[in-house]
């Protein structure tokens, strides 16, 4: 069998399956069509890539390298808004307590040069 006709008939039958479930609990599946246009936006996105398009930032429609780079922010700045950004999508609080040591050095470079 052509694997394109074979994957088709597998993800019926998946499909399938589902509604029955869901009917045995008196819920409503969606209707194939909108169950295979689900499928086929998911199949069509971009992949998550580690280096190129990672999960924690491809959910921003700015990605922060590209703010930082056209306000042209220095890299005390430009980590406190990479940190900050991705917080609640990566590893938390480390990322924000990241941050606030990039906060910390920048104001003792500015206190240090009078720039308060």
């Amino acid at each position: 069998m052509d694997p394109v006709e074979w994957a088709k008939k597998e993800a019926y039958a998946s499909w399938k399956s589902y509604k029955e479930q869901l009917a045995e609990q008196n819920a409503e599946a969606p209707s194939w069509d909108e169950a295979r246009r689900a499928m086929w936006s998911d199949m069509t996105k971009a992949p998550y890539d580690a280096v190129e398009n990672p999960e924690h930032y491809a959910q921003h429609p700015i990605q922060p390298i590209e703010f930082i780079m056209a306000n042209k922010l220095g890299y005390c700045e430009g980590n406190i808004v990479k940190y900050v950004t991705r917080y609640n999508l990566k590893n938390g609080v480390e990322d924000l307590r990241k941050a606030r040591n990039y906060l910390n050095i920048l104001i003792e470079e500015h206190e240090k040069d009078g720039k308060v």
